[in-house]
């Protein structure tokens, strides 16, 4: 019986979730798409434009409404130019658009109505064009009073209505950020009482679920995370600068009764006065309270150290550029001693009595930089040093590695060191030992996480042998649709130390090159990124075996096989290849099927046309993916094969299941067994 009532409590609240969720989908638009005989795709198939949307605006009335404005465009970036046209005196409109791609939206606003848009769309073409009406529900509109944290106006912002953000970060979803709405290109400045008069919003959100007597707590909670859904998010700005980012809730929509209020922190606010000229004065001792001489002293997120040198009573002095209404947490490091942290509120005299600091003796790791060839010392290398994690994700950012400090990225007791003229550098240690992350010209990058660690030598220093830097360059090769669709790239470092290499965002010049150098021997992965909006996903990647000190030049995008791969499928969709062992009986010669392509992919073009050429005989998996508006690669289905056996040029229909020539479509081979089993 126990087990009987909590399944129907199961499936009430899951009844529950699915009638609120469904009250809050938007009502899609009319979608009368002009049928016709489906296009044949055939190989070499080029889609035509403009591609047409056709129909008909009409506002809760039912009547046309005339001067209505259509946009067309990417969502990504938000000032991205967008094709445009208006509704005639009937209502009636049509956008011939001169491009078109899986991240464009369409978009419909007009004077006193809310605004609309739709995702997702293929238009037809001239010949099939398709058709959208759209009704506007009469507008919403809501007054924003911007106060500071004393509950005074601040004036002279500006306030741009954008979709709220929504969703959380997980291995399957991630944030869906806030995008623009229709018609609310610019922001709106204050009128003459500071009031932000925002119209033209999207409708109303759903009414508050109330708790009710017998609610348990699980659907308690679900109610009120319900009601604290977003609704609109404000964008707050200064003379086009940022200032401070707000999301009204359906809640705070119902109790602000149509002024929503507004609180911009002070250290945001920039009207607020900004107080920097706290200082903090310290002094730094033993455990017996006798003072500390030399030393580093260093602040939470920020990469300046403060370099001490007091013989007389070990005292220091940061400069007046802290605020005093805020505590900072400062870090002391010296040979001989575990480093200290104290959290310190800053002062605007130096002549109150300093903080005083007592260190607790530890002995400090002693390292020697060589030069692996040469076995000469090498002076003058930075290295950025500090704790990393015993257990879970360690990383380094390389490009990035200049503003680390403690409180980002992945380390603790942050502190930059440089070799001497000996090639020696000193890092004070307390009970976990550092890691070191060395980036030097001329020299393999390297991170010596402590279980890595050399063995001491005979003067008690721990040798660090850097090998000499390899490079890749990468260049464009003219005749490769990978290497021309492609605007970004990435490298992926097989590493040995434990550490996530991270080498991403890495550019490409106006002639389609770049050079990635002070690398360690190894195998990298380099892949070609292809951007839409603001979403990026592989077209190509390449395996990559690098020697010590070798410069390699890797031609980007370059296929070297002989038969291509085309089809249909849904428009905009990923079409991914991905490489597998080779099947016995394949005419396949291992000794030229070694270009190490492990992966290329294509998207297919606005009816759905994809084609991947130059591709190597062999057996490939396949998968099908779109770019979803949660900037992830969403299922896009297909009758077709999901593994295929490549000799032959090759045609695959995924809208029919069709596959030309029958036999390219196979079982995996991994699904096999063989008579024995």
């Amino acid at each position: 019986m126990l087990l009987f009532r909590r399944s129907r409590l199961v499936l009430i609240f899951a009844a529950c979730q699915f009638a609120i969720a469904s009250a809050a989908d938007p009502v899609p638009a009319d979608d009368k798409t002009a049928e016709s005989q489906p296009i044949e795709i055939k190989r070499g198939h080029v889609a035509s434009y403009p591609r047409v949307i056709i129909g008909k605006i009409t506002d809760a009335s039912d009547k046309p409404v005339s001067g209505a404005l259509i946009e067309w465009g990417p969502d990504y970036p938000h000032d991205a130019s967008r094709e445009v046209t208006h509704s005639g005196e009937d209502g009636t409109y049509r956008l011939e658009a001169k491009k078109a791609n899986g991240r464009f939206k369409l978009g419909i606003s007009a004077a006193g109505c809310s605004p609309r848009w739709q995702t997702g769309l293929a238009p037809g073409p001239r010949s099939a064009p398709t058709e959208l009406n759209f009704k506007l529900p009469l507008e919403t509109t809501i007054g924003v009073l911007i106060v500071d944290e004393m509950d005074l106006p601040i004036p002279n912002l500006e306030v741009l209505p954008m979709t709220p953000t929504s969703g959380f970060n997980s291995s399957f979803s991630s944030v869906q950020q806030p995008e623009p709405i229709p018609g609310h290109n610019k922001p709106i400045p204050c009128d003459a009482q500071g009031v932000y008069r925002l119209r033209q919003l999207p409708p109303a959100p759903n009414p508050l679920t109330a708790k009710v007597d017998g609610d348990n707590q699980a659907v308690a909670e679900h109610k009120e995370r319900f009601n604290q859904v977003g609704w609109l998010s404000l964008h707050i700005t200064q003379d086009g600068k940022w200032v401070h980012e707000h999301q009204i809730s359906r809640k705070e929509f119902f109790d602000s009764q149509g002024i929503v209020r507004v609180v911009v922190p002070n250290d945001r606010n920039p009207l607020a006065p900004k107080i920097t000229n706290g200082t903090i004065f310290g002094e730094v001792v033993d455990s017996t309270g006798l003072p500390v001489k030399e030393y580093h002293v260093t602040l939470r997120y920020r990469t300046k150290s403060l370099a001490v040198n007091d013989p007389e009573g070990g005292r220091f002095q940061w400069d007046k550029t802290l605020n005093p209404e805020s505590t900072y947490e400062v870090r002391i490091f010296t040979k001989g001693f575990a480093p200290a942290t104290r959290r310190i509120t800053p002062r605007t005299t130096n002549q109150a009595k300093p903080e005083r600091i007592e260190l607790t003796p530890h002995k400090s790791g002693e390292f020697l930089l060589l030069d692996a060839q040469t076995h000469k010392p090498l002076p003058n290398i930075s290295v950025v040093t500090g704790i990393s994690k015993r257990s879970g994700w360690n990383y380094v950012e390389w490009n990035d590695l200049k503003n680390y400090a403690d409180g980002h990225h992945s380390l603790e007791n942050v502190l930059r060191v440089t070799s001497n003229t000996d090639g020696r550098i000193t890092v004070p240690e307390g009970d976990e030992p550092a890691t070191l992350i060395i980036l030097a010209s001329g020299y393999a990058r390297m991170v010596v996480a402590p279980l890595l660690r050399p063995a001491p030598n005979d003067a008690g220093l721990i040798p660090i042998p850097l090998q000499p830097a390899a490079s890749i360059h990468g260049v464009a090769v003219p005749s490769s649709r990978l290497s021309q669709q492609a605007d970004g790239l990435s490298l992926h470092f097989v590493s040995t130390d434990r550490f996530d290499h991270m080498l991403h965002g890495l550019k490409r010049d106006a002639k389609g090159e770049c050079l990635i150098d002070s690398l360690a021997a190894g195998d990298y992965f380099v892949t070609l990124m292809h951007s839409e909006g603001n979403t990026s996903t592989s077209c190509w990647t390449k395996k990559i075996a690098l020697k010590a000190g070798e410069q390699l030049k890797v031609p980007l995008g370059e296929l070297t096989g002989m038969l291509t791969l085309s089809g249909s499928t849904a428009p905009f969709t990923q079409v991914r290849l991905t490489r597998k062992q080779s099947l016995t009986g394949l005419d396949v010669d291992p000794a030229k099927d070694a270009d190490d392509v492990t992966r290329v992919a294509t998207i297919s073009d606005v009816d759905g046309y994809f084609e991947l050429d130059h591709v190597q005989p062999g057996s490939y998996q396949i998968e099908l993916g779109g770019l979803g508006h949660s900037h992830r690669i969403r299922f896009a289905g297909g009758k077709g094969p999901t593994e295929i056996l490549l000799s032959k040029d090759t045609h695959i229909d995924y809208v029919t299941g069709k596959v030309t020539p029958p036999e390219a479509a196979v079982d995996s081979p991994a699904k096999k067994k063989s008579p024995s089993e």
